[in-house]
């Protein structure tokens, strides 16, 4: 459920950048970090497994504290 919720976040808040355009959080995060990778192939992969991991790391913290949530 959180890697289908995050996305929405990240598009949904918007953020002013130097230019003055407002631009939402997903796009940020992209340029900052992996835009600078010059092959655009692997630019996207290590987007897809940062954003694999980043939904991978809440399971593994309830996980670890022994929390189990039961639908």
């Amino acid at each position: 459920m959180f890697s289908e919720l995050l996305p929405g976040v990240l598009d949904s808040v918007k953020i002013a950048d130097g230019s003055g355009r407002r631009v939402d959080l997903n796009r940020i995060i992209f340029e900052q970090t992996f835009a600078h990778i010059p092959d655009p192939h692997w630019a996207a992969f290590a987007y897809s497994v940062s954003f694999t991991m980043i939904c991978f790391l809440l399971p593994w913290i309830l996980y670890r504290k022994k929390i189990f949530l039961k639908v």
